[in-house]
């Protein structure tokens, strides 16, 4: 989630647009907090068998539409964000206009693609067994950080 305020508000911020190249794609964001809750959780608690050599995919309470996306920031702003779905190619030129290295603009291109084709949709209640509680929603979320999604004027 904190991909939204590190890469898109400026954008967010200055023309009130979400632009990304995921049609209609659901994806089950995460919160950084529930990451760091996990990991403290598992790293500081007495380590119970049950957690020895295993992987868990965390995930977010729910998957969440980039309409929902510019939604919920909506809503905590209180300024008006429209989610613009634009091409791979798109993409690209914007990422290679913002300076970014090719490796990391096909490296998004990938997320992306694998985000439009449904694969990360999936929800998953690791953080919940983990850390003892319910994972940020994207509202949640959104809240919290509601000023960086706010125009400076």
């Amino acid at each position: 989630m904190q991909n939204f305020v590190n890469f898109f508000s400026d954008s967010i911020r200055t023309t009130g647009k979400l632009l990304l190249p995921l049609k209609n794609a659901a994806v089950s964001y995460i919160d950084a907090r529930d990451i760091a809750a996990v990991a403290a959780t598992l790293l500081t608690g007495s380590i119970k068998e049950e957690h020895v050599n295993r992987a868990y995919a965390l995930t977010g309470p729910e998957p969440v539409t980039m309409d929902g996306v510019a939604a919920a920031i909506s809503r905590a702003s209180g300024r008006p964000v429209q989610y613009m779905d634009i091409s791979p190619a798109e993409a690209r030129l914007g990422m290679k206009a913002a300076g970014m290295p090719d490796w990391a603009i096909e490296s998004m291109i990938e997320l992306y693609e694998f985000q439009r084709d449904g694969r990360a949709e999936r929800v998953s209640g690791a953080v919940e067994e983990i850390a003892g509680r319910a994972p940020f929603s994207f509202d949640d979320f959104a809240r919290d950080n509601a000023a960086a999604f706010r125009s400076a004027a």
